[in-house]
């Protein structure tokens, strides 16, 4: 099941549901978070361009599967979860799959990869990189614009601002917005619009988390858009 579903994410652009619990594609429910904001089962994160960058199985809150990184829809990373002092994974280059572990030992790190193997700089640098994986939060798993987003759910609400606005989101783990700061000296905005925004930024659909190495973590990023234009920057 797990890989059909991956098959169908890189084919085809998946329709998402508006739900917070999980994203529906094709009837399939993926990146759920139970009641009480765990990540449980199949998650899927996206790159900026809708592509999938990596995917896992969760278990309340804890990645229980290996860790898999694509790139360019292919398979780049296999990372395993830890075990004692070792941990293992796959790498690919240039069609090829190279075997490996990293053996952890006094806060540092020794890459170990198989006997025949004779690894390049070009190889280590990419085994290095994944290793080190970090990634920003994204809108909706870069599904949806947010700056059309907010703007038409500022259409419907009493806040009109032609001006820029710039925020600080700070987003969980989860990727639930959990506060909102508007720096003063980049905005000019009444205590009642600064409320109106942030609650509208809270009851959008959620973010993908940031990822830093195996793990989701809170992150903060710093949103800019504009009530009446089609653009967004974050």
């Amino acid at each position: 099941m797990r890989n059909i579903l991956l098959l169908i994410l890189l084919i085809a652009i998946p329709h998402l549901s508006d739900a917070q619990e999980f994203i529906k594609i094709n009837g399939n429910k993926i990146n759920r978070l139970d009641k009480k904001d765990r990540k449980q089962g199949e998650w899927i994160y996206f790159n900026l361009d809708a592509t999938v960058s990596l995917s896992c199985v969760y278990k309340d809150d804890k990645i229980i599967s290996p860790v898999t990184f694509f790139d360019n829809k292919d398979t780049a990373f296999v990372i395993y979860p830890k075990t004692d002092t070792i941990t293992l994974f796959e790498v690919y280059q240039n069609k090829q799959k190279y075997l490996g572990a990293v053996e952890h030992k006094d806060q540092q790190q020794m890459i170990n990869l198989e006997e025949s193997v004779q690894a390049d700089t070009s190889l280590l640098n990419l085994i290095m990189h994944y290793l080190n994986f970090s990634s920003k939060p994204v809108y909706f798993f870069s599904q949806s614009n947010f700056g059309l987003e907010v703007a038409s759910r500022m259409t419907g609400s009493q806040i009109y601002h032609s001006r820029e606005i710039t925020a600080i989101l700070e987003i969980n783990a989860s990727g639930k917005v959990v506060k909102v700061i508007f720096p003063t000296d980049k905005n000019k905005l009444t205590f009642v619009e600064e409320e109106g925004l942030a609650r509208i930024y809270k009851e959008m659909p959620r973010w993908q988390p940031a990822f830093s190495k195996t793990t989701a973590v809170d992150a903060e990023i710093v949103v800019k858009h504009s009530h009446n234009s089609r653009w967004q920057k974050y």
